[in-house]
């Protein structure tokens, strides 16, 4: 495989190492929140007031999830245009350059950059900035989409 397939390979190894070392740290703080609620050491009234603590996050909402997907979707419909473009045609972007496999290795990393962000300030309590990040992707990587399309 080429040195930028691997790249791909270890940034998704990375992202869900990230994310399971975040789930495991919110468990450990949640326990130990627990633990000193439930072992007394507090007065009456703040272990009274202390409202239980949940071990698992909420479920995502289904428009967070949506947006996800059509993020990912947009994606996928930009580099597939752009490989499609007429002979003569290449990507104007000097960041994504000429190659197929630095195309994927920028656009894969800096789209699962955008969805960990916005995953982390979903969680946050930032719903309106995390959908407003992925809706924006949405929009740039569809209207480069549409763009290619009518390349003839």
């Amino acid at each position: 495989m080429s040195r930028i397939t691997w790249l791909a390979i270890y940034l998704l190894c990375l992202f869900s190492a990230a994310m399971a070392q975040e789930k495991i740290d919110n468990v450990t703080v949640n326990q130990e929140k627990s633990d000193t609620a439930q072992s007394g050491t507090g007065t009456l009234a703040e272990t009274a007031t202390k409202a239980p603590i949940a071990l698992e996050r909420p479920p995502t909402k289904v428009s967070f999830r949506a947006a996800q997907f059509l993020f990912v979707g947009s994606i996928a419909a930009d580099l597939g245009t752009t490989w499609n473009l007429p002979p003569g045609w290449t990507e104007g972007n000097p960041l994504l350059g000429k190659s197929k496999g630095q195309q994927i290795a920028v656009s894969v990393g800096l789209g699962v950059l955008t969805l960990w962000q916005a995953h982390r300030l979903e969680n946050q309590g930032h719903t309106k900035a995390a959908r407003f990040c992925l809706w924006l992707g949405t929009a740039f990587h569809s209207a480069a989409a549409s763009h290619n399309a009518t390349i003839k």
